[in-house]
């Protein structure tokens, strides 16, 4: 069938430029996907796509302001890495046309969710002015997990976090350094004596090379103010879900029940594809936030490597047998390409 007769009503048929391939491909390819349901076979992976609107109806053109070659992305569970896919259009966002595709794919899944764990409870355009989070302290657990950690140092620097803390291996303490951050031992107990009751927002990136979480990160929190976030759906490891933690209540540094109780109220989890099906305008939003960011150069995503097509699966193989400094991503128009920095 023809690319105008596969759409159906008010559905968008976009000419794919760019899309990542990520840690979520590889877990949906090993039948982990979370989200309650079995991705349909046979699956094509990538979770964002970039691109451009390659087919619309004139009715869905004017109701949503689009118009066809405008280049728009959108996170998606699957599907991304392909050269032609349809979506509504109520799930995109414009992009400006002079952005490198391959920055913007990074922005959907691992800078939006950076950008929402990092203002967690923050509503309205205050979350987009300069200086937002303006004298917070920040401690991210396992920052050089993956890409997101990374993304969270360059938004929590530009909101004008005070004090920005990270746990990483030694190997790893020059570049966090060089970031502009505080490294720290992967071993709390190393340094929850300077910290305890210090911090505002504690951020846990998941990932295959994550750092587990433990009762003793609860303590670096401030007992008013403190927030917890475990970003993403966290398979495997060996650190305590938040429900046991609740039903276990831990040893804090506060050990007065209500405190207790206080602190473990505002800890979260965080998934961006929840919140993407249950909160689209907001993410919308916050989408054309890191945009502007990305235009102004605040944001800086490493593409470590653009590759075709045929190259994803062995991409896959890579990303899980070792940590990457920086972005895979599909361009599915490169015809081929005989040496890559890591393929």
């Amino acid at each position: 069938p023809s690319l105008s007769s596969s759409s159906g009503r008010e559905t968008v048929v976009i000419q794919v430029e760019a899309s990542t391939i990520s840690e979520t491909d590889c877990t949906i390819r090993q039948g982990n996907w979370w989200r309650g349901y079995d991705p349909p076979l046979p699956n094509t992976p990538g979770v964002d796509m970039v691109g451009k609107v390659c087919f619309i109806k004139a009715t869905t053109e004017a109701i949503y302001e689009l118009h066809p070659r405008q280049t728009v992305i959108s996170l998606v569970r699957w599907g991304g890495n392909s050269r032609y896919m349809t979506i509504h259009p109520n799930q995109l966002v414009k992009v400006p046309d002079y952005l490198d595709p391959a920055q913007v794919a990074c922005l959907p899944e691992t800078y939006l969710s950076a950008f929402q764990c990092l203002h967690v409870g923050q509503a309205g355009s205050r979350r987009y002015r300069e200086n937002s989070l303006r004298g917070k302290s920040v401690l991210i657990i396992g920052s050089m997990t993956n890409n997101m950690g990374k993304a969270i140092i360059e938004l929590a620097l530009n909101a004008g976090v005070a004090n920005i803390y990270a746990t990483a291996k030694r190997k790893h303490w020059k570049t966090i350094i060089s970031y502009g951050v505080m490294p720290l031992d992967q071993d709390p107990s190393q340094w929850i004596q300077r910290v305890e009751g210090t911090i505002d927002l504690v951020l846990a990136p998941n990932g295959k090379f994550r750092e587990d979480v433990t009762p003793v990160h609860f303590r670096a929190l401030r007992p008013k103010e403190g927030q917890m976030v475990l970003c993403g759906h966290r398979l495997g490891g060996n650190d305590v879900p938040l429900d046991m933690w609740k039903n276990a209540q831990p040893t804090l540094a506060c050990g007065k029940t209500k405190a207790l109780s206080r602190i473990l109220n505002k800890t979260h989890t965080y998934d961006v594809y929840e919140e993407w099906e249950t909160n689209l305008e907001l993410c919308k939003s916050d989408l054309s936030h890191l945009l502007n960011l990305l235009e102004r150069g605040v944001v800086n995503p490493e593409v470590l490597d653009r590759l075709p097509l045929n190259k994803v699966a062995k991409a896959q193989d890579l990303l899980e047998s070792k940590r990457l400094p920086g972005f895979l991503v599909c361009e599915p128009w490169m015809r081929s390409k005989k040496r890559a920095v890591y393929l």
